[in-house]
């Protein structure tokens, strides 16, 4: 009976143990695309990547018609993939390979009042904090600065 009654215990213990783990996930609700937290371009919005293997989805209408970038910052290992209003892929990226970062980058043309979906993830089981930005501006890989001289990346602001 000492044997039962340590088993029984043992899962008593883990069973308080995955009660207490899930009470304290704070999951966000914006976990599919019929759920995506609305947020504007030219913004900045803080994340959550609770439980590995989760993602967040968010929504915007664009301003403008043009080149944006969307992008992660952070020390989370963030995969990006922006979709259409349809549920269409338009891209998807997870390392931005020109800085060699974890967070994507993703530089597209999008058309003025058309609503975009992107869907934030995460490389592997990490899990963490995050910030997205959709901007209209386009950022440079790389500044060169040469004692009265600064060049940015050609083409770029």
């Amino acid at each position: 009976t000492a044997e039962t009654e340590q088993v029984d215990s043992n899962i008593a213990v883990a069973s308080v143990t995955a009660t207490a783990r899930s009470s304290c996930c704070p999951c966000p609700t914006n976990v599919s695309m019929e759920t995506a937290a609305t947020i504007s371009d030219e913004s900045y919005t803080s994340g959550c990547i609770c439980c590995p293997g989760a993602e967040q989805w968010f929504k915007f209408v664009a301003t403008r018609t043009g080149q944006y970038t969307i992008c992660t910052t952070g020390n989370l290992d963030t995969v990006g993939t922006l979709y259409d209003c349809c549920g269409n892929q338009i891209i998807r990226v997870d390392d931005y390979a020109p800085c060699g970062k974890i967070n994507f980058r993703i530089i597209c043309n999008l058309t003025e009042g058309n609503t975009y979906y992107v869907k934030v993830g995460v490389f592997g089981d990490n899990t963490g904090n995050y910030t997205l930005c959709v901007t209209e501006r386009v950022f440079a890989n790389y500044v060169n600065i040469n004692k009265s001289t600064i060049t940015l990346e050609n083409g770029v602001t």
